[in-house]
This record gives C-alpha cells, sequence and structure tokens, in this order.
C-alpha cells in the first residue's frame, strides 16, 4: 500500500479550503480556465498535469460544470460549449470570496462525511496540513 498516504492526503484536498471553500479540484480547474484553458478536454488535461494520480476525465467535468451554477457562478459557460472565468472565479483565486458563501450553502459528501448547510463543518486548512472544524 506504497500509494495510501497519498490517496489520504488528496482525499482530505478535496474538503472546502478554509482560504476559498473552493476544493483543490474545483480551484486547479479555475486556474486552468484563468490560463486559457477553455474547453472541458483543456481544463482536463491542464489539471491531469497537477496530479500524482489523475482522476478521471468524468470527476473533472463534474466539479468544471458545478463551478458554473448558483446565484454567482466562478465559470460561465459560452453559447459555443467553452468556459470563461467569471469575477467571481476570480475572486476566488485571489482569497477574496467563498464558495460555499457564494453558493448560498453546501451538499457534498466526501467519504462518510456529509457538508451541507450554510457553512461546510470541516476545512481543510493549507497552512497547518489539517482537516479543522469550522464553527
Amino acid at each position: 500500500m506504497p500509494f495510501l498516504r497519498a490517496a489520504l492526503w488528496r482525499f482530505l484536498e478535496e474538503f472546502p479550503w478554509t482560504r476559498n471553500g473552493l476544493s483543490r479540484m474545483q480551484r486547479q480547474v479555475l486556474q486552468a480556465v484563468d490560463s486559457g484553458a477553455r474547453s472541458k478536454g483543456e481544463i482536463y488535461i491542464s489539471s491531469r498535469r497537477l496530479e500524482q494520480c489523475p482522476w478521471g476525465d468524468a470527476s473533472v467535468y463534474l466539479r468544471v460544470d458545478s463551478l458554473t451554477t448558483g446565484p454567482a457562478p466562478a465559470l460561465r459557460k459560452t453559447p459555443d460549449g467553452d468556459f470563461t472565468i467569471t469575477e467571481q472565479g476570480r475572486d476566488l483565486l485571489s482569497g477574496k470570496a467563498d464558495w460555499v458563501t457564494l453558493c448560498g450553502s453546501i451538499n457534498v459528501w466526501l467519504g462518510g462525511v456529509h457538508l451541507s448547510g450554510a457553512d461546510a463543518a470541516w476545512c481543510w486548512d493549507e497552512k497547518t496540513q489539517k482537516l479543522v472544524p469550522i464553527s
């Protein structure tokens, strides 16, 4: 089980981060679009480069689609099917906004943990490299 530690660590990084409420993959998607990736395929390839154990394309595509929803989407889908980053998306990348707040709530299962409501009960703190409770 040589990859167990890295896999568990990577799993924890999918919890909303304390800095902006984004998971690591959501942030990588926004960074890809901000750097010029436009199609789902380009976004996938860009995010794949940042992973030791790359995710399947469907997992990345679900996150792309989720970033286009809510009252203040981070991405906008163009009529030709490409994606552009919104002002809210740039604010998220700079740490000026919080994704859970922009969406109005969270509803996601991470393993056996259900994060729901106006605040994520648990977040990943990149500075301490720990999962921390939010109260």
